[in-house]
């Protein structure tokens, strides 16, 4: 039986942890049909019964990978983030910080971190442990941004009656759509990325930008 991605119950080991990054670096390659279980054993230098040990089966090691693929997206730039909310104290300030939030959205980085949500939910779609899994830390995230993002609530800086943990998941869509206007002709990423601005600082109750 193939144990849940999540299951605490399970040693994380050194040997756990050099198997699981194995097999995420090889699925970074070209997705989960290339990891092999003879060429992470070789990469991470362990033995074949530590998979089955560690893991239960491929199938495990590779829900493992999947999870933990989609995790590590999620918090990278949230101090940043927090930081600058915390330093914010004016309208002005606020809607400067929606303008760097969604540039910082198209740079490259995160774009290959969009890259692996998708792929990582593409894959969980008929697996409901890894989803599960993927929906429990994703809640998680949707607190945190929701906590910074009460900061400015409590100034009387955005809407106070924007519900924000359903706005963290309605701009996690946003994020995740800028994926559609990538494959697009390049004149859809500006176009996108002022859409976003402008649809983000409405639903905040912010006042429309300065455009020079």
């Amino acid at each position: 039986m193939t144990p849940s991605p999540g299951d605490a119950g399970r040693p994380r080991s050194a040997t756990y942890f050099a198997i699981l990054h194995a097999a995420m670096a090889d699925m970074e390659e070209t997705g989960e049909a290339s990891v092999r279980v003879a060429r992470i054993l070789e990469e991470s230098e362990s033995s074949y019964g530590s998979i089955y040990h560690h893991f239960g089966s491929r199938e495990g090691l590779v829900q493992a990978a999947l999870v933990e693929r989609y995790v590590a997206t999620l918090s990278l730039g949230l101090e940043e983030f927090r930081a600058a909310v915390e330093a914010a104290t004016t309208v002005d300030d606020v809607v400067a910080l929606v303008i760097s939030e969604v540039e910082r959205y198209g740079s490259s980085e995160l774009s290959k971190n969009r890259h692996r949500r998708i792929n990582a939910l593409g894959a969980a779609v008929y697996r409901p442990e890894v989803l599960a899994e993927i929906a429990r830390h994703q809640s998680a995230h949707y607190d945190n941004v929701a906590g910074a993002l009460a900061i400015l609530q409590d100034r009387g800086l955005i809407d106070a009656s924007v519900s924000l943990r359903a706005f963290s998941s309605w701009f996690l869509g946003l994020v995740l759509s800028r994926f559609f206007a990538e494959i697009d002709e390049p004149s859809s990423l500006d176009a996108w990325s002022s859409q976003t601005v402008d649809a983000t600082l409405t639903v905040l109750g912010l006042p429309p930008r300065r455009v020079p």
